[in-house]
């Protein structure tokens, strides 16, 4: 979502957004108007695995509250938890304290990641505070690391996504020498 309504512009939403429509033959990609909070759900039924560039917010004193925020309205951590997906094994949320729980009581678990998971995905990348410059090149290192193609077909290796958010975080800090920690440490795996 590289422009959401009442909501300042994410410009690297879109590059983010092409290179993986690039990257797979068949996808569905919503943005702008297209990325309801009903389009969203029915594409996260429909596909093994999902990718956010848009905003994410946490309630610090109501967890519960979190949310992605769509075109239309947002999708909040209740209403990802009731839906029960078919063994979706990838949500990678780029968006900012989407593993960010409250601040009542230290160790909160509820978090739009732990949502995701209670949803059926078997791996969630997300970030604990707010990221505006590393996204896009960190989502590029990971999906170099876990997709490969195979006789015109990309296969995604969800399994290995912790190992390559590592190696994402690594080269970032290799490319760029002194990066402060708030740019590179807010991503988090979760997952087997």
């Amino acid at each position: 979502m590289p422009e959401t309504p009442d909501a300042d512009p994410l410009p690297g939403a879109e590059t983010e957004a092409s290179d993986l429509a690039n990257r797979f033959s068949r996808s569905t990609r919503l943005s702008g108007q297209s990325a309801t909070r009903a389009a969203v759900t029915e594409a996260m039924r429909e596909h093994l695995w999902a990718h956010f560039a848009c905003h994410g917010v946490q309630e610090l004193l109501a967890p519960s509250r979190g949310r992605l925020r769509l075109y239309d309205e947002s999708l909040t951590i209740p209403q990802l938890m009731t839906l029960n997906l078919n063994s979706p094994s990838l949500a990678f949320l780029s968006a900012c304290e989407t593993y960010r729980g409250g601040t009542v009581i230290p160790d909160e678990g509820i978090t739009l990641a732990s949502a995701f998971q209670l949803a059926g995905y078997q791996h969630v990348i997300a970030t604990m505070w707010s990221v505006m410059i590393t996204p896009v090149i960190v989502a590029k290192h990971v999906y170099d690391q876990i997709l490969t193609q195979t006789d015109g077909t990309t296969h995604m290796d969800s399994d290995s996504a912790a190992a390559a958010l590592r190696d994402a975080i690594l080269t970032l800090l290799e490319e760029s020498p002194g990066i402060p920690p708030r740019l590179w440490a807010p991503y988090i795996h979760t997952g087997p």
